[in-house]
């Protein structure tokens, strides 16, 4: 579920990206000149109400007033394991497909890839329905495996998400890695090497950041709980 309200406003440069009061979604502030586009999206809000207000109380947060230019949500189909081709002489690209990182929940690129992608091979194969289909899926399918790993990804950070904070606390490199992953400047499976080989370098910090007192006991502290873009 996604919910998005853009407000008119002088805008400063950077993003923001906050998982805070989300159990698996984050919030976001992003810049577009004369107004900001602020919304929220959240993997596991099937059932949620009133998501105008969700958005309006993060709005209030960050100071972003003024006014509401458009607004609206929409439920989108995130890849769980699979991407959809269609089926009798018919294709199935963007959110139709599944296209949408289950990490950052993007679809627009994946939409336009696959749209045009479809037509290419409907051209190229404009009398054999069977070889646009065989030709279609071997395309959907070449995005699977990333996607598994972005659903992998997803699923390991938000289960540790307050200790993934806490680390990204301390190093600059896996905060890096993590600016990359929303930025999409880089690979999910490269993406997780680089967090792998960062985190070996620092496990007694690890313990000391994530608040364990001498009796094993783990301390309470508010962390980060946004990244500025």
């Amino acid at each position: 579920m996604t919910y998005e309200i853009d407000v008119e406003s002088d805008t400063k440069e950077s993003a923001l990206v906050d998982f805070s009061d989300f159990k698996s979604g984050y919030y976001w502030i992003f810049p577009k000149g004369d107004f900001y586009t602020t919304g929220f999206g959240d993997f596991s809000l099937l059932k949620a109400r009133n998501l105008e207000d969700i958005n309006l109380k993060f709005n209030k947060k960050y100071g972003i007033r003024g006014k509401i230019i458009s607004k609206g949500g929409a439920f989108i189909p995130v890849f769980d394991g699979r991407l959809y081709s269609g089926e009798e002489g018919i294709l199935l690209t963007g959110d139709a497909a599944s296209m949408v990182d289950p990490f950052t929940g993007e679809g627009i690129y994946f939409a336009a890839l696959s749209a045009k992608k479809a037509s290419q091979l409907i051209l190229e194969y404009f009398d054999d329905k069977v070889a646009v289909a065989v030709e279609y899926k071997k395309f959907l399918d070449s995005f699977i495996a990333e996607f598994k790993w972005a659903l992998f990804l997803r699923r390991l950070f938000f289960r540790f998400r307050t200790s993934m904070f806490k680390v990204m606390e301390i190093s600059d490199e896996i905060r890096s890695v993590a600016t990359d992953i929303i930025s999409s400047n880089i690979r999910y499976n490269e993406a997780f090497r680089k967090f792998l080989k960062s985190s070996i370098k620092l496990p007694m910090r690890f313990v000391h950041v994530t608040g364990f007192d001498k009796k094993r006991k783990r301390k309470e502290s508010k962390g980060l709980s946004s990244l500025d873009i």
